[in-house]
C-alpha cells in the first residue's frame, strides 16, 4: 500500500516523458519549504527558508533558516541552519558553525549511480544508490526525479525532485524515517510557484526579517468526475464538470498499484474499454494539464 500511495502521488503530478529542465541545483532566492516533522505527539510544522546572502571563503552563499510558527502563523523562533551554493546541478551546504562544505544534492545522478551521503556534524558516510530516474510534471515544470534504493534504517523510499529537493524536506535527505518519526515535504514555494505535496493547506507565514509575506494556497475549483456505467463490463464513459475542451491526464491503476492505462492528453467526455481487465476494483485518476493540483479520482468496479 505504501508503494501504491507513492505511485498515486506521482500520478497526481502527471507523469510524462520529455526533456528535463536542466536546472542549476536548488533555487537560492525567494524559496520556502514547508515540512512536517513527525513526532509521537503528531506532526509539527517547520519552515526552511532562503533568507539573504553571506560570504564564506570569499564565495557568495545563500543563508538557510528554520522557522517555527504558532497556529496563527506567527513566528515563534528562527534559527540559522547554514548556507547553500550551486555548482551546476550540484548543491553544496555549509552547516552553521562550520566552514567545511558537504554535497547536499546532485541532480546529475543517473540509474545505478552512488551518492556519498554526508550529514552535518558527522564524519560518517553512507552510500545512497540510485534505483531509477524519471521525468514528471511537478507544478508547472517537467522535472527530473531521482529514486533511491531504501536505506537499511528507512521506513519509506526517498526521492529527489529537480529544483525542489527531497520528499523529506530541504535539509533532511538521507535521514531515518519511521511511522512515528521523520520529516516530509508538505509544500514548496518559489517566487509565484506554489506546489502542494499533501492534503494540508499550503500556508506560509509572514517573515519580515527574510523578508517573506504570508501566503495561502488559493481554493481549488471543485472537480466532479462522472463514470457511467459503474460497475462496468466492457465500455464506460468518463466526464468532468465545468472544464469542456480542456486537456487532462488520465490514468487507471489496480489496487496493487499497477498502471493499467496512461493517456497523456484527453478531452472529456471520453470512452475507455475494460473488457480485457480482470474483474475487480480500479482507481481512475484525472489531472489537469494546465494545473497539476487540479485533480479528481473515482473507484471503478469491473464485473464480467
Amino acid at each position: 500500500m505504501k508503494n501504491f500511495l507513492l505511485l498515486m502521488l506521482f500520478a497526481a503530478f502527471g507523469a510524462i516523458k520529455g526533456s528535463g529542465q536542466n536546472s542549476d541545483g536548488l533555487p537560492l532566492d525567494n524559496a520556502q519549504w514547508k515540512e512536517l516533522h513527525i513526532t509521537i505527539g503528531g506532526p509539527v510544522v517547520r519552515y526552511s527558508v532562503i533568507c539573504g546572502d553571506t560570504t564564506i571563503n570569499q564565495q557568495r552563499w545563500s543563508k538557510v533558516k528554520m522557522v517555527s510558527t504558532d497556529t496563527n502563523l506567527q513566528v515563534l523562533w528562527s534559527i540559522y541552519m547554514g548556507a547553500l551554493r550551486n555548482e551546476g546541478q550540484k548543491t553544496w551546504y555549509i552547516p552553521a558553525e562550520s566552514t567545511d562544505s558537504i554535497l547536499l544534492y546532485d541532480f546529475a545522478l543517473e540509474d545505478g549511480d552512488t551518492f556519498q551521503l554526508a550529514q552535518p556534524g558527522s564524519s560518517w558516510m553512507e552510500k545512497m544508490v540510485v534505483d531509477y530516474t524519471e521525468e514528471l510534471l511537478i507544478g508547472d515544470k517537467l522535472r527530473k526525479v531521482i529514486h533511491f534504493e531504501p536505506l537499511p534504517w528507512a521506513y519509506e523510499e526517498e526521492h529527489w525532485m529537480e529544483g525542489i529537493g527531497s520528499n523529506r524536506g530541504l535539509l533532511n535527505r538521507g535521514t531515518g524515517q519511521g511511522p512515528d518519526y521523520g520529516t516530509y515535504l508538505s509544500c514548496f514555494r518559489h517566487n509565484d510557484e506554489l506546489i502542494n505535496f499533501s492534503q494540508l493547506p499550503c500556508e506560509f507565514p509572514n517573515i519580515p526579517e527574510c523578508p517573506y509575506t504570508a501566503v495561502e494556497e488559493p481554493a481549488k475549483p471543485p472537480v466532479q468526475l462522472f463514470v457511467s456505467p459503474n460497475p462496468v463490463s466492457d465500455q464506460f464513459f468518463i466526464d468532468v464538470s465545468g472544464y469542456a475542451d480542456r486537456e487532462w491526464y488520465l490514468e487507471v491503476f489496480d489496487l496493487n498499484g499497477r498502471q493499467m492505462v496512461m493517456r497523456p492528453s484527453v478531452t472529456f467526455p471520453f470512452t475507455l474499454t475494460a473488457e480485457e481487465w480482470p474483474a475487480g476494483a480500479y482507481v481512475l485518476l484525472v489531472t489537469a494539464k494546465w494545473k497539476s493540483s487540479l485533480q479528481a479520482a473515482r473507484l471503478v468496479v469491473v464485473q464480467h
